[in-house]
């Protein structure tokens, strides 16, 4: 990509700085006697199911309804994961006020009803819906719960859940967390050993959930540990360090920075020079 776009005024710098995470405190978190407390009581409660994870705001581009749909046709053609898998689908509420999200949160309310409507018993619900904020010691313990993390936006810059995940479930001393992740967020770029799925397909949505329940321990734990030494090198630290290190190549091309200013300047007179003749 350019690096450098000639202005007539000023020298204008690109970059592309991908967003890393707090490692080192999440790492902190985790291992809070609290918080382990907490980590326990969730996985007493959901027993020997395997845990799906969905960490969403509501908003269209996420795709909430697409992936609660394939979960749906998931559930239809594999009866033999009835009881043995839980989606806890955390959905944050969006700003006070805006209507427009009014239309989407009643579809997924429905759909997540009908579901479990259809399948529950008395000692499984399918999915576990929480239509609220959680703050950032919550979700990081359903990290360390979850068995899957299922990220499916239909378009992300970036998603800075994905590499949350991954840095929960990567500090394990035996990690066998898988995450699979849409092809369409900027993440999947940086985490090549996701189970990468298209959102837009049900099918593919479908393949790469099986795929990830199905998969032996020593996949598992080979993916994650090499998820985990991207997200650990390419952390917040060395985000902040690149903008740095930019800045700092900014000082030392001033000489390119002075001949642009240069050249405005000349054109400024010529331009004059013109009008008044």
């Amino acid at each position: 990509m350019p690096q450098q776009v000639p202005d007539r005024e000023v020298a204008v710098r690109l970059g592309a700085h991908p967003v890393g995470i707090n490692v080192k405190y999440i790492k902190e978190l985790v291992n809070h006697a609290a918080t382990a407390d907490a980590i326990a009581a969730i996985r007493q409660e959901m027993g020997t199911k395997q845990v799906i994870l969905s960490v969403e705001r509501l908003d269209y581009v996420k795709g909430p309804l697409e992936k609660i749909y394939a979960f749906q046709e998931f559930l239809e053609e594999y009866p033999e994961f009835h009881e043995k898998v839980v989606l806890i689908n955390i959905c944050t509420p969006p700003a006070q006020g805006m209507k427009i999200y009014e239309k989407i949160q009643q579809e997924l309310e429905q759909a997540i009803g009908k579901i479990n409507g259809k399948y529950s018993t008395v000692r499984w619900t399918p999915i576990r819906f929480f239509f609220r904020s959680f703050s950032f010691e919550e979700v990081t313990r359903y990290y360390s719960v979850a068995d899957i993390a299922w990220i499916t936006p239909l378009r992300d810059g970036l998603n800075l859940v994905a590499k949350e995940y991954v840095a929960v479930q990567g500090m394990k001393e035996n990690p066998t967390g898988v995450l699979v992740l849409s092809e369409f967020a900027g993440a999947s770029v940086e985490l090549g050993y996701a189970v990468r799925t298209n959102p837009y397909d049900r099918k593919s949505l479908k393949e790469g959930l099986l795929q990830a329940l199905v998969m032996e321990q020593p996949e598992r734990q080979m993916r994650m540990r090499r998820l985990y030494d991207s997200v650990h090198h390419y952390d917040i630290d060395f985000w902040g360090n690149g903008f740095m290190r930019e800045l700092e190549n900014i000082d030392a091309d001033a000489d390119w920075a002075e001949k642009i200013t240069e050249n405005a300047v000349k054109s400024e007179q010529l331009l004059s020079d013109d009008l008044h003749q």
